[in-house]
This record gives C-alpha cells, structure tokens and sequence, in this order.
C-alpha cells in the first residue's frame, strides 16, 4: 500500500500544474528514506531542486529533502540558485541540520561568500542562522574533540587565497559577529571563549 501511494505521489509531482507538484512534494515528506540510495522520493527531491521550473517547487524539494551524503551536495548546489527563495531555503537547511566540520573548507568559504554577498533576505540566514550555528558547534582548529570558537572557524578559511576572496569573505564574517555585539566582553564571552 505505501508503495502505490509513493508511486502515485511521485507522479502527481511531475504533474504539468505546478501547484499540484508543490502539494506531492509536501506530502512525500514522510514516505522517503534517507537511508536508501535507490529511494524513489529522494529520487523526485533530487529531480525536483535541480529541474523544477517552479522556483516554490525547488524551495519545497530543499525543505522537505532529508541530508544524507549526496543530498547535501545538492542542496549546497541549491544555494547559487536563480531564486532567492530557493537560496534562502537551502542556506536555512544547512544552518539548521549541518555541522560546520562536516564541509570542506571550501564549501564552508562558498557558502559564507555567496551568502553575505546576496540579498538582504538571503543574507539575513547566513548572518542570523548559519553563523551562529557554526559558531555552537565549531571544533577547535587541530583538535576535533574539543569545541572551537570564533577565531577556529576564520582559521578554517583558506586565507592564503590569491585571489583575496578568502581574506575578504573571512573579513565580512568577522564583521557580521562582531556586529551582533554591543560590547566586545559580551562577544568574548559568547564567541571567543572555548566552553
């Protein structure tokens, strides 16, 4: 039974009307299995956030997406989206399910750079959500069992970059933390302390 109910909802998301593909994108929510490399509905997610037409079909495809190993590099791929919904939404995921020493550094560089340089709603995620998130959970640069802060995750940065990419994203992160302070003792205590 479930699975006639996945086929049919796995159809009704390639449907020609948009708003009943949103609907069987909501509704496959539960039936997929993040486990399973050969699952149909992370399969459809997957299609869906690369090819939709619909940038509200992309953002519910990134939304509703469980993380594994490969769905994350497709919702990283989702945060150069032409829409700012679906770039939002992706950057939203990422703040909220990955852990800062799961990426690369370049990833992490990628998502800090196309992030502060975009929209102020997009913008807003990256600053609000996805760097303080970091921040909870960075590990201390050369040790991984101990918790990091806010100078572990600059040293993450690649700041030797030629292109000066890296020294500015590093520097536009740096500013965006210590804007959030009204004083430096409280941004000390927050963020430049190992707990």
């Amino acid at each position: 039974m479930i699975t006639n109910i996945t086929e049919s909802l796995v159809t009704c998301a390639n449907d020609q009307s948009s708003s009943v593909r949103l609907l069987a994108l909501d509704a496959l929510n539960q039936l997929q299995d993040y486990r399973n490399r050969d699952c149909p509905v992370i399969a459809q997610y997957l299609r869906t956030m690369k090819s939709d037409t619909s940038a509200e079909n992309r953002a519910m495809a990134v939304k509703r997406c469980s993380l594994n190993k490969e769905t994350l590099l497709d919702t990283i791929d989702r945060c150069l989206d032409e829409d700012l919904r679906v770039r939002k939404e992706a950057l939203k995921k990422i703040a909220g399910k990955v852990k800062h020493h799961v990426l690369t550094d370049v990833q992490v560089l990628s998502l800090l750079k196309h992030g502060l340089d975009d929209e102020p709603q997009v913008r807003d995620v990256v600053v609000n959500n996805l760097i303080p998130s970091w921040l909870t959970h960075i590990r201390k640069h050369g040790r991984k069992n101990e918790k990091g802060n806010l100078i572990d995750l600059v040293m993450s940065l690649d700041l030797s970059s030629t292109d000066g990419t890296s020294f500015e994203t590093s520097r536009a992160t740096i500013e965006v933390v210590f804007d959030q302070w009204e004083s430096l003792e409280e941004l000390v205590q927050n963020y430049c302390q190992a707990s």
